[in-house]
């Protein structure tokens, strides 16, 4: 296989260059990311630009098996103030519409995202792989 390097850059670095945190005027619409099983790296480069709630609209194409950075990955956009409102697969067609709210209950009473480790509906998001809007 040929190899390419390519740069890397923190999605933080390149809000606070385009100064999207501090315009406080113009809304971010939509956030897709969809970075096969790297959700949790993007996320971990972009804590500013969640915490600044800039964001209106985040759809998250989850692909990541491994439940410790699934559960951070969740539990981070939660303590954001953002909550999930459709689950859907990858076509946008919506299932699991009945996991929506105890989904949401379940990361608003997690106390640290170690302890949504042993919650099945939480588990279930390394095992499938969906859209979360």
């Amino acid at each position: 296989k040929n190899k390419l390097e390519v740069p890397v850059v923190r999605l933080d670095d390149v809000a606070d260059q385009q100064g999207w945190i501090t315009d406080t005027n113009t809304p971010i619409y939509l956030w897709k990311l969809d970075v096969e099983g790297y959700e949790y790296y993007v996320l971990e480069g972009s804590q500013k630009l969640l915490q600044s709630r800039r964001v209106q609209n985040i759809i998250l194409e989850n692909s990541n098996t491994d439940i410790q950075q699934v559960v951070k990955m969740y539990n981070a956009i939660y303590r954001a103030g953002y909550e999930i409102k459709m689950l859907s697969n990858w076509v946008g067609v919506t299932f699991r519409s009945e996991m929506v709210a105890p989904l949401n209950k379940i990361l608003a009473q997690a106390a640290s995202a170690e302890s949504l480790l042993d919650k099945p509906e939480i588990v279930m998001f390394t095992e499938i792989g969906c859209n979360i809007w």
